[in-house]
């Protein structure tokens, strides 16, 4: 298996991501970075018939992820997908976000992993992610932002649940990440 730690997810988010996958069975995921759990991710939809598609805006970083699911043989679950990064407007401010080009068929996405982009390419560079895709999502979505102990990421799930009420967070303190999920 992948390593963990670093600018991989560490082992306690690991396990975390795990507990929620195998206890919401979600049968489509979108991952935002692509790396580690994306073959974890590929375990447990080969489990219980669930399907993967991670995004990665960089070609080196995919190419290294498509080969760990080939060398795992996770095809049939996992399906990687280039995603270059493009300027555009957000609530007001202007971000470096992953091409919609690359999500353009994706609907009743029951889980999403916000791993990505990296802070390096802006502040608050990973708020676009619920804006861009919640009318892509479905109405039990399951929403996970990784690295929620830094301030930036702190700041977007309280930026999250301002702007959109539908959603609450319902764990915090478990592992680094955020978990958020629709109102019923």
């Amino acid at each position: 298996m992948p390593s963990t730690g670093g600018f991989a997810m560490d082992a306690q988010a690991l396990g975390h991501l795990i507990s929620l996958v195998d206890e919401r069975r979600p049968r489509r995921i979108l991952e935002l970075g692509s790396g580690t759990s994306t073959i974890w991710f590929g375990y447990l939809c080969r489990a219980y018939g669930g399907q993967v598609v991670t995004l990665d805006h960089l070609e080196e970083y995919l190419e290294l992820t498509q080969a760990a699911v080939d060398r795992h043989s996770l095809n049939t679950h996992v399906e990687c997908r280039l995603a270059p990064l493009e300027r555009i407007e957000c609530g007001g401010d202007t971000y470096n976000w992953y091409s919609m080009e690359a999500l353009s068929d994706l609907s009743d996405i029951d889980m999403v992993l916000i791993d990505g982009p990296p802070a390096a390419t802006g502040p608050q560079a990973r708020y676009p992610s619920l804006p861009q895709i919640i009318d892509r999502l479905s109405p039990t979505v399951t929403v996970i932002l990784d690295d929620a102990h830094r301030r930036d990421e702190a700041n977007i799930v309280d930026a999250w649940q301002e702007g959109f009420a539908g959603f609450q967070r319902i764990e915090a303190g478990t592992s680094r990440l955020a978990v958020l999920e629709r109102k019923a």
